[in-house]
């Protein structure tokens, strides 16, 4: 998780990564209730879960195992992941089925069917407005319409499959999931470690850092005050498109060097360089 590293926290780390993958969904606390009832319960395959969930809490969620072993690993960002190994949806739902299971009356299960959805609900998200529930994403993809009108420009314009594209850091994480025929000049680790994060910071000194960062502080920082640098990792990485940010003073700046405006989006201006 970004903004949650392993060396500032130490044994609190796993603790702070669950609440935060938590959040303020309350699922959580049905889970561990089920838990103690299937250790409690005469069944010997409900007990698996139980046991199950001690192995995890033992190994991959033991704070002294995971501050021994991650901190040579460096994967502070993606240790959340580990969370997705909980039984927690099975788990609720089977407690959620066998309680209504014990309602002798149709009528019974169907009222307390529709209060359980509502509890659902609320307690899944309770920082939701209702309003909010009839919402509907910009697309099918999920993604703002402004990154498909990028990617649709980008690729109108070039007559290459793979362009290289330098784009603005609030859109590095989602255009490479929606579009991977996109090459991104900037990797997004190095992207993290340019914006200061502490766990990242010993890229500082690879030579690939070096080489994107220029770049960086102009797309990023709109800072224009080592042109010779910037064009050099401009050529180095072979970039043909940049997307920046319209709150960033460096159109001038870029057509110095001769690149071309393509087009702009609300938010974002597109140049060529080639």
């Amino acid at each position: 998780m970004q903004g949650i590293y392993l060396n500032e926290l130490g044994l609190k780390f796993v603790k702070t990564c669950l609440i935060n993958y938590l959040g303020q969904i309350y699922f959580f606390g049905a889970f561990i209730v089920a838990i103690f009832w299937f250790t409690i319960s005469k069944k010997k395959s409900l007990k698996y879960f139980s046991l199950y969930t001690l192995f995890l809490s033992l190994t991959v969620y033991n704070p002294f195992i995971v501050k021994l072993l991650f901190s040579r690993i460096n994967q502070d960002a993606v240790y959340y992941r580990f969370f997705w190994l909980l039984p927690i949806n099975i788990v609720v739902a089977y407690l959620i089925t066998s309680y209504i299971n014990r309602v002798s009356s149709f009528v019974k299960k169907l009222i307390m069917t529709f209060l359980i959805i509502c509890t659902i609900i609320v307690l899944g998200s309770p920082e939701i407005y209702l309003s909010s529930l009839y919402q509907l994403p910009d697309n099918l993809y999920k993604v703002s319409d402004e990154l498909l009108e990028i990617s649709e420009y980008i690729h109108q314009d070039t007559d290459v499959e793979n362009p290289r594209v330098a784009i603005s850091s609030d859109l590095l994480m989602t255009i490479r999931q929606y579009d991977p025929s996109i090459i991104l000049t900037i990797d997004r680790d190095r992207a993290i470690c340019w914006q200061g994060a502490p766990s990242f910071q010993d890229m500082t000194a690879d030579y690939l850092y070096q080489l994107e960062k220029p770049i960086m502080d102009v797309i990023y920082g709109g800072d224009t005050s080592n042109p010779d640098a910037f064009l050099n990792s401009m050529n180095s990485t072979a970039t043909q498109y940049i997307v920046y940010s319209k709150s960033l003073e460096i159109q001038s700046f870029l057509q110095s060097f001769g690149y071309q405006y393509i087009i702009e989006t609300d938010n974002y201006i597109i140049f060529k360089t080639c």
